[in-house]
């Protein structure tokens, strides 16, 4: 990133090239100025990130100031945890001992001191710093400094030139704290401070800072040519063949790769044993195997989500002489118990029959409704009410504590239903996660929000009408739900004004009365003539009325699971539409071998 002056310099000089040599005529044009804000680091106003993430992120220290140098403080305690050494030397103080390291982190007085010292150091005022002063940091301690931003979902803003000595810094509503593991802040396996890329196995990744042989970072293998006669292949020196036969806590170079001394390919000992290796072979994008060349491939049959164990699973006997069911019997209301369960060995950590231990039958859903005001002409959300799998109810006031609530961390796995949430009630909880920069994954079918989903806290967002295709009013007649009925509620009644009416029940004309059919008509007034004359409390009415239409979501859509889990042994909400669903069934259920093929060039 660009220093301000820096920027400003460039840009001035450039335009007045451009009208010195009259390749830019200034009275013919027309400029915008578009002036970005950037990050800039002070005393914490507000918490930068929620307690309880705090408390689960445990990658990040967090700086906690009341004076406007938290960059600094940042800084220093991110040098302290990685190189003591280099933090002392730098600032001509005494050797840290053990002690203070933690002082440090918890931000003592002498997290301060240092501080303040470093901008004594550097001759940078003590006032709140952004991004410019960076580089003079990075200069005087000789180190990378790298920062991510949460108003950028979390993705690096800032990387100065490689060191050898990186630290990374998390800038938070304009607020610096120290990230101490970045493969921790980052929930990946590895990180190449050099290439600034993750990966999951040292053999995949790259760096130019790596030696090709043996994978040592900066090893400067240089010398006579060592071949190995386990592995087979060749190394730069002694040195070099030393260290790819170093075993760390896993194994060593020289178990994982082998050279074939035939095709002169390197090759993996674990995706493939040696002796099973063919020179002509190759591992095919779709099904995975080792094929020649002339291989057709074709889709393969696939398990379908959600499904259930389909034999009664193993009972145990208590002391009372009752027999105790697994979880998963309990769970799914005894649709899994299909057959007497004819495997005598259950698996002992779950005390679950051999099938039970493959299914992956889920309980996690909320259902939920909003209702807004729309009098401005923008709709307003004013109720929200959640039910989860059995029934137990939230209320909450608007869709900003709903989402609260939701993000918490507590609801990992869930998926979230709407019934027709793509062309209404998903639109504010987009929006809310595009504020509060909650990264997610979206489908859109034109302006519908089809699909949803929140990789950081594993929450899908699905709609009910995607495997329905009729409108809330029919589900009870539809899944025979008796008891269950959809009421009226006068929704152009719900205004400011009215919050807290208690009243004469409102006009027809609130209830969207002339927009009804017939049919409709002659139902809501032989409703409405029962209850005109009743007092109408519209609080106690609007909660009433939105916790009935999540209660008969909920209850339709666990009947159409039971169907499915009945017909099919899926579970329907694990996937976006009804075609997938039905493609799910295809796939697990009818698909014969080589029948449809795949073209390996299209798969990505």
């Amino acid at each position: 990133m660009m220093p301000s002056q820096e920027a400003y310099d460039i840009y001035l000089d450039v335009l007045t090239h451009k009208i010195e040599y009259k390749d830019l005529d200034i009275k013919d044009c027309t400029f915008d100025f578009h002036v970005i804000e950037l990050p800039y680091g002070g005393s914490l106003n507000k918490p930068p990130l929620d307690e309880k993430e705090i408390a689960n992120k445990r990658s990040i220290c967090q700086i906690k100031n009341n004076d406007n140098i938290c960059l600094a403080r940042s800084i220093v305690t991110a040098l302290c945890i990685q190189n003591p050494e280099l933090l002392c030397e730098k600032l001509g103080y005494k050797k840290l001992n053990k002690n203070d390291i933690p002082y440090i982190k918890k931000g003592r007085l002498l997290q301060k001191t240092l501080a303040v010292k470093l901008h004594e150091m550097c001759n940078i005022p003590l006032e709140v710093c952004n991004l410019d002063y960076v580089k003079q940091f990075e200069k005087f301690l000789d180190i990378q400094i790298n920062i991510f931003c949460r108003e950028n979902f979390n993705e690096k803003i800032y990387s100065g030139v490689y060191k050898p000595i990186s630290i990374y810094i998390y800038n938070n509503r304009n607020h610096f704290d120290v990230i101490t593991t970045i493969t921790g802040f980052l929930g990946k396996r590895n990180y190449c401070d050099y290439c600034q890329v993750s990966y999951k196995r040292n053999d995949e990744h790259k760096c130019l800072l790596k030696c090709a042989r043996c994978f040592r970072k900066e090893s400067n293998c240089e010398g006579e040519e060592f071949l190995c006669n386990d592995c087979f292949r060749s190394f730069k020196g002694k040195k070099c063949y030393e260290n790819h036969k170093y075993k760390n806590d896993k194994a060593s170079v020289c178990e994982i790769l082998w050279k074939c001394s035939k095709c002169k390919r390197n090759l993996n000992r674990i995706e493939r044993k040696p002796e099973d290796h063919k020179c002509s072979e190759r591992q095919c994008k779709n099904c995975r195997d080792f094929v020649d060349k002339d291989h057709k491939c074709y889709m393969k049959t696939k398990r379908s989500k959600g499904g259930l164990c389909q034999y009664s699973c193993f009972k145990k006997q208590n002391l009372d002489g009752t027999l105790e069911e697994c979880g998963l019997c309990k769970q799914s209301a005894g649709i899994s118990c299909m057959k007497t369960c004819n495997i005598k060995k259950p698996d002992k950590r779950y005390d679950l029959c051999d099938q039970c231990k493959y299914t992956d039958f889920s309980e996690k859903y909320f259902f939920f409704d909003l209702e807004t005001m729309q009098e401005t002409g923008n709709h307003e959300v004013n109720v929200v009410i959640n039910h989860d799998f059995h029934g137990n109810k939230t209320i909450f006031n608007d869709e900003n504590e709903y989402c609260r609530w939701l993000f918490d961390g507590k609801h990992y796995g869930y998926t979230v239903l709407a019934h027709y949430g793509k062309g209404f009630d998903f639109q504010f909880l987009a929006k809310y996660c595009f504020k509060n920069k909650i990264k997610v994954f979206t489908i859109y079918q034109g302006n519908k929000l089809m699909y949803m989903q929140s990789s950081d806290y594993n929450i899908r967002f699905i709609d009910s009408f995607n495997f329905t295709l009729i409108p809330l009013r029919n589900f009870p007649k539809t899944f025979g739900l008796r008891e269950l009925a959809k009421g009226y509620f006068p929704h152009l009644f719900n205004t400011k004004s009215n919050q807290n009416y208690i009243g004469k029940y409102p006009d027809k004309c609130y209830y969207g009365y002339d927009s009804m059919t017939g049919e409709q008509r002659k139902t809501f007034e032989k409703w409405y003539g029962t209850v005109k004359d009743e007092t109408f409390d519209f609080r106690k009415e609007i909660i009433k009325y939105c916790d009935s239409d999540v209660d008969i979501l909920r209850i339709g859509c666990l009947e159409l699971k039971k169907l499915f889990l009945k017909t099919a042994d899926i579970d329907p909400f694990r996937y976006v539409t009804l075609a997938g669903v039905c493609m799910a069934i295809y796939r697990n259920n009818f698909l014969k071998e080589n029948t449809i093929a795949i073209d390996e060039d299209v798969i990505q």
